[in-house]
């Protein structure tokens, strides 16, 4: 725990609400990780010296399902971005960002696991070097990353949605290219005919509903 004294809680998902026995916490730091809900006001402004969100795509990726958008795009980097939270999504002052190459042949089951792992890295080496250091590391960090800014629109999760329901007449191309960014752990594209869904798994033709 780096030598802070920890109120923790983890969220199952994105249908999860933001606990009321947390709306009242006062404390120095809040750490967001992987945190699939929006934080409050009031424990943003109960927060001493910063919250701290570590975000899983670089800053030209705000909002939900960066990778897809990524891979998608045909992005040559990706990575993780560290900023301070704010009244707004991925908007706060970047304290640092670690990009790595996005090989021709990766799909979100060869990204995503290398993403978390650098998230997990930067967010354990950071917080350690807060707990050390306090605020004044993480001002270095942010002027030495000045350069940094939030680029590009406010993603939101049915956004993904919407791009995996093809048309019927979709090219080859654009449909490789939702195939890579969508296909995983069961969701991918899919095609709704009479009334039924027909979702590609595993490259075989499922029907969903």
């Amino acid at each position: 725990n780096q030598g802070f004294h920890i109120t923790h809680y983890f969220f199952g998902g994105r249908e999860d609400v933001f606990p009321k026995e947390l709306l009242a916490w006062r404390g120095d730091y809040v750490f967001s990780f992987r945190c699939p809900v929006k934080i409050p006001e009031e424990p943003l402004k109960n927060t001493n010296l910063a919250a701290i969100n570590i975000h899983p795509a670089t800053p030209d990726y705000r909002g939900s399902g960066g990778i897809n958008w990524a891979l998608y795009d045909g992005a040559e980097q990706f990575g993780v971005t560290i900023h301070l939270i704010n009244a707004q999504i991925d908007a706060g002052p970047i304290i640092e960002c670690q990009r790595m190459p996005v090989e021709t042949s990766d799909d979100i089951a060869s990204l995503w696991p290398k993403i978390n792992h650098m998230a997990f890295e930067m967010a354990s080496n950071r917080i350690k070097n807060i707990a050390l250091f306090g605020m004044p590391f993480i001002e270095q960090c942010m002027q030495k990353n000045h350069h940094e800014k939030w680029t590009g629109k406010l993603r939101k999760m049915h956004e993904i949605d919407q791009l995996e329901n093809i048309s019927l007449d979709c090219s080859i191309e654009e449909f490789n290219r939702i195939k890579k960014a969508t296909s995983f752990a069961g969701f991918g594209p899919y095609i709704i005919l009479h009334g039924h869904k027909f979702r590609l798994v595993d490259d075989c033709g499922c029907l969903d509903d």
